[in-house]
């Protein structure tokens, strides 16, 4: 099967970023203080032109499909996030690179400060080595079925759009718009491990994330489970609270930093897939995530 690893392009990625990034920084810190959700305070604007705004998206990237667990597709968060206050969101990469167990809590979101210079750095990069300018808006891959879609939006230095690609990374010498992706997956590699910037001081502060509020779910348990049954933990949440889409395979509610803590320590990326026992005695597994800034507790395109 054709395929590309990660590794065979960060290094000079790196090097040719850190360039850009013109002002180093501080390291992550080691003792987060939470933010106040009200504390919103408008970015600055270098030489590109931007919105502002502490829930405008500049640039983004996610991933969507593929042939993955239920739990990952309802505890994903888009791998990296720009925000027009000039702040960055993104979970770092796993050390062993694993999916959590279930029932463990997963790696929380890190939250850089970047200066106006780095903002403008990146999305210079993301326009032109990183191909947003000039990639078609589908970069498909017939060859492979099973891996996920990257996408990735822009909306900064005079130019709103979305670029989607299928399988990056799984590559074949017989693919069309072979420019385009490995541009693209260059832009993939830098923002899929900004961790490193962080750790190289090129950004101007990093801290932990601390959500103001989490995407909370419930889905059935499956026949003939044998995962150790949990109380259900909250006394100011009921099953009822869960709002249930009609089609949807999962219930919703949007829970406290206070009341996820009841389930798993905090802060934290979230949790999957732990068997509670409701108090009409009906079961199921929930699983919850961090709500980004621009994010509701219901996903997008999702009505109750």
């Amino acid at each position: 099967m054709p395929s590309t690893t990660r590794a065979s392009t960060r290094t000079p990625l790196l090097l040719s970023i850190a360039g850009l990034l013109l002002v180093p920084g501080a390291a992550l810190a080691q003792s987060p203080v939470p933010a106040s959700p009200d504390a919103c305070v408008a970015g600055e604007v270098g030489a590109l032109d931007h919105k502002t705004g502490c829930t405008d998206v500049v640039l983004r990237m996610y991933s969507w499909g593929g042939f993955v667990p239920l739990e990952y597709n309802l505890t994903d968060v888009p791998t990296f996030t720009v925000y027009g206050d000039n702040t960055a969101i993104f979970r770092p990469q796993p050390a062993d690179g694993m999916f959590p167990n279930p029932g463990q809590p997963m790696t929380p979101l890190i939250k850089a400060v970047l200066s106006s210079a780095q903002v403008d750095a990146l999305l210079n990069y993301a326009l032109g080595p990183g191909g947003l300018s000039t990639a078609p808006d589908e970069v498909l891959n017939p060859l492979v079925a099973d891996a996920p879609t990257t996408v990735f939006q822009i909306d900064g230095a005079g130019v709103t759009r979305q670029v989607s690609a299928q399988a990056l990374g799984m590559e074949d010498p017989t693919l069309p718009d072979q420019e385009a992706r490995a541009q693209l997956f260059a832009l993939s590699d830098l923002l899929d491990s900004f961790e490193e910037q962080v750790e190289a001081g090129n950004v101007e502060s990093a801290d932990l994330f601390q959500p103001a509020a989490y995407r909370g779910m419930l889905t059935e348990v499956w026949e003939g489970a044998t995962d150790p049954i949990v109380p259900w933990p909250w006394a100011d949440v009921t099953l009822e609270d869960f709002l249930a889409p009609e089609g949807n395979i999962a219930r919703y509610a949007e829970l406290t930093p206070e009341q996820l803590a009841a389930v798993t320590p905090v802060p934290s990326g979230g949790i999957t897939t732990i068997r509670l026992q409701a108090p009409d005695d009906s079961q199921w597994y929930f699983s919850a995530r961090p709500l980004l800034p621009d994010e509701s507790f219901l996903p997008e395109g999702v009505t109750v």
